[in-house]
């Protein structure tokens, strides 16, 4: 009988005993490994923006290089571990395609955001549901509407449909103001919104919200007062422009305001940030990431531009300005390599302009350029 007690006081003890270890290593470790729910200080964020993915590059446009810009974001994002990530839109390019072959471009870019590990939230741009379906965008990217909010570590989250024009139908059929504008019933509900939210509240958009001129959000001053007015507005993330330094980010009555460049783009490859926020203070850090040939590939530009790009006549050194850097090199790279006008898209030039352009091509600081083609391999 003795014995029999000894062994259940020895097997309670050690029962006792794990329970102590596992509540220590609970202690020391924050116990953030027992929950699906992050415990952390702050939140993170990776925004990407404008990623227009498409089947054709146009000018200074790579839109063949989306999925490479979304696959370069979510290895930074995994690296960073962040809580989740957001598309700003823009996520296509509908560029002389309609409906179904924009959804198909769609598709591809919601495959690939979907392999990270986590949530993925969508804003509607202005090339997303031009030449397509507004519902049908809607539905495939699974947003319970094309304007809603959401909640991420007690952050109240809102994103915006800017795609209306101002008598507030829906951009359709190519019948699209690019700056963008909010109906009335729209506006309504975000206020609502910022009024009912208990905490801090984070805003999307795509339109820049801040007066920049050019495609900025037509009548966005209401907007804006609604976000300062309430003391609950910290941030706006948006994209649409190519931002300069100073639109990058304005604090304007409180409010952060952050514009992203374009992934896409020539002069910002791979463009993209992580955003963490300080869960007690509410404080921002904003980390923008490009290519790091980004600079180079610029100055390399440039540089042949300056020194090599005179032409006397006229009519073809202001045709020539005008073309974007892109399509230079291609003129360049098309003339070294086959020196053959078959391959050229010369419709619309007089005879004098192509030989001149030959001439122009020639001309180019030839070394330069082996770099800069050296640097877009793969591209």
């Amino acid at each position: 009988m003795i014995k029999r007690k000894k062994t259940v006081f020895l097997i309670s003890a050690g029962i006792i005993l794990a329970v102590a270890v596992y509540l220590i290593i609970c202690c020391l470790f924050d116990a953030s490994f027992l929950s699906s729910e992050k415990s952390g200080k702050s939140l993170k964020i990776g925004w990407i923006t404008d990623i227009q993915h498409g089947e054709k590059n146009y000018g200074d446009k790579l839109s063949t290089l989306g999925v490479a810009a979304i696959n370069n974001f979510l290895d930074h994002c995994n690296q960073e571990s962040v809580d989740f990530v957001v598309s700003t839109g823009d996520m296509v390019s509908d560029r002389n395609i309609k409906d179904d072959a924009v959804l198909k471009l769609h598709e591809r870019v919601k495959d690939e955001l979907e392999a990270f590990r986590g949530s993925a939230y969508y804003v509607l741009g202005n090339h997303d549901v031009c030449d397509a379906d507004k519902d049908r965008v809607v539905d495939l990217y699974n947003m319970p509407n094309n304007y809603y909010s959401f909640k991420e570590r007690g952050i109240k989250f809102i994103v915006l449909d800017q795609q209306f024009n101002e008598d507030g139908s829906s951009y359709k059929d190519g019948n699209c103001y690019f700056g963008g504008h909010l109906p009335q019933k729209e506006l309504e509900w975000l206020k609502n919104e910022v009024d009912s939210a208990g905490g801090k509240v984070v805003v999307l958009a795509h339109q820049p919200l801040i007066d920049f001129g050019g495609e900025s959000m037509m009548k966005a001053k209401k907007i804006r007062n609604i976000f300062s007015s309430s003391g609950k507005v910290i941030a706006v993330l948006q994209g649409h422009i190519q931002p300069t330094e100073e639109q990058k980010h304005q604090l304007v009555e409180g409010v952060h305001y952050f514009t992203l460049s374009s992934p896409t783009y020539v002069e910002t490859r791979l463009n993209h940030a992580i955003m963490e926020i300080d869960l007690e203070s509410y404080k921002i850090k904003l980390n923008r990431q490009m290519d790091k040939n980004n600079e180079l590939l610029v100055e390399l530009y440039h540089e042949a531009n300056d020194k090599c790009g005179a032409i006397e006549d006229e009519d073809t050194h202001e045709y020539i300005n005008n073309l974007s850097w892109w399509n230079k090199f291609k003129i360049w790279f098309l003339y070294k390599r086959y020196g053959d006008e078959k391959y050229w898209n010369i419709d619309s030039l007089r005879a004098d302009q192509v030989s001149n352009i030959k001439a122009y091509a020639d001309s180019l600081c030839y070394d330069n350029f082996l770099r800069l083609r050296e640097e877009f391999k793969g591209y």
